[in-house]
């Protein structure tokens, strides 16, 4: 039987590099602009997306987490 395991991570894989290639992109842009603030959110931003990419186990860590930290 054929699986998209191969697919998820072939376009997992290539996910990684366009949030490479769009980080390269807004630091350049916000250098040139001379705009730190939007520097910042724009990577703090990328980090986050980016973390959920590369282990999306880590989406149900942090749900659990603050469930957790709502029940108390």
């Amino acid at each position: 039987m054929p699986s998209a395991q191969g697919i998820y991570q072939w376009f997992s894989g290539e996910l990684r590099w366009v949030f490479l290639i769009a980080v390269i992109i807004v630091v350049i842009v916000c250098a040139y602009k001379r705009s730190l603030i939007g520097f910042i959110l724009a990577l703090v931003s990328m980090i986050v997306i980016g973390m959920f990419v590369i282990k999306p186990d880590l989406i149900l860590t942090l749900a659990e987490w603050a469930s957790g930290q709502v029940m108390k």
